[in-house]
């Protein structure tokens, strides 16, 4: 405890959380570089803000965590806590966009990229103010892993079985699943040695942010056709009006 970084193990670990956000990150500058990546079916290659915005949040876990196991103090616990929650925020953004890829303002349809920033956003305003200090981890966490894991089943099972190379998502949810049983193991002094270099909440670091680049290897690895998806809208709400007034559809 007298030392500069408290629980080298725990902290340098982290470091896995930094390699996704750079990687991420460059990614999405050099999508947002080139031009000819603003008309591609995959929503991240054409709104690199996507692909920005979950390099930031992995940096803000990289950040967050590794201070606070290099001090061990609350503070730097609360901002620990928050970076993990802004990853799982950025899933769901992810899914809730491949759900509902576009709105329709003064009868036209839109892409709704920038409606699910402005969720991103709020729901991580959200958390940290009022979910955080009021529902323990322990709770808020795997709930919002259940809401991820029915999205992503949801968009699979009725909208498309096709558009994304699934392995990833399956890959991602194995190892967070094994992650989580060796944290369990380690929180609760099963498998826990806390002289040694080797420490369970190090691999929890490490297996975690190889399940957060599958995550978006997998939003990343398929297609949004936004053209056919604004058509499909226009289609049905045709067929709407239709009915409404009676008319064969």
């Amino acid at each position: 405890m007298d030392e500069l970084i408290r629980q080298p193990s725990n902290t340098w670990s982290n470091l896995g959380f930094f390699v996704v956000g750079l990687v991420t990150l460059t990614l999405g500058i050099h999508d947002f570089r080139n031009a000819d990546r603003k008309q591609s079916s995959n929503f991240l290659v054409r709104y690199p803000i996507f692909s920005i915005m979950f390099a930031l949040s992995a940096f803000y876990v990289f950040l967050g965590s590794f201070l606070y196991h290099a001090s061990l103090t609350e503070f730097f616990q609360k901002l620990d806590q928050a970076g993990l929650y802004s990853v799982i925020v950025m899933a769901i953004t992810f899914n809730l966009y491949k759900i509902f890829p576009v709105v329709r303002v003064k009868e036209k349809y839109h892409s709704s990229h920038a409606l699910m920033v402005a969720f991103a956003v709020g729901f991580n305003y959200l958390i940290f103010t009022r979910l955080m200090p009021n529902i323990n981890i322990n709770v808020l966490f795997p709930f919002l892993i259940v809401v991820i894991f029915i999205t992503s089943v949801y968009y699979l099972m009725f909208i498309s079985k096709e558009h994304y190379f699934t392995n990833y998502l399956w890959a991602a949810f194995a190892i967070l699943i094994l992650a989580s049983i060796i944290w369990i193991l380690d929180r609760t002094s099963v498998v826990c040695n806390p002289t040694s270099m080797f420490q369970g909440h190090a691999l929890w670091h490490l297996f975690c942010s190889v399940s957060i680049m599958l995550i978006y290897m997998y939003y990343r690895s398929g297609k949004l056709p936004l053209e056919e998806a604004i058509a499909y809208k226009k289609e049905r709400r045709e067929m709407r009006i239709r009915r409404r007034n009676g008319e064969p559809v």
